[in-house]
């Protein structure tokens, strides 16, 4: 084989071969830091690609099915409008895989019980 054949299937192994994808598992630890008010964190999940993004919603027992926007970020303190048993649901969206346009989210919920 000549040397620009060789370059050329070099180059064709490289760029045919992106980098896998590797799932994120979505995580979050939720602390009652006062009266009606918590702080959630997902600052443990794995961000492999380096730009991760977490956003925040609830769901109880008096909001529709779309759930409620607590905000984006992390950490993220957050006050409810009243006592309750609450879903949290944390969507974690991360890069597909390195150099990726694309983004492959995670979630993660738990159910707390607010005072």
């Amino acid at each position: 084989m000549t040397r620009l054949a060789l370059l050329t299937l070099a180059v064709l192994a490289l760029t045919a071969a992106p980098a896998s994808a590797t799932p994120t598992t979505a995580s979050f630890t939720v602390t009652q830091t006062a009266p009606l008010t918590v702080t959630v964190d997902s600052s443990a999940t794995v961000c492999p690609w380096g730009f991760c993004a977490s956003s925040w919603r609830y769901y109880g027992s008096t909001t529709n099915r779309l759930g409620v926007t607590m905000g984006n970020g992390s950490p993220l303190t957050y006050r409810f409008p009243a006592a309750g048993v609450y879903s949290i649901v944390l969507t974690y969206s991360v890069r597909c895989s390195a150099g990726s346009r694309s983004w492959c989210p995670a979630t993660a919920s738990q159910s707390v019980a607010v005072t």
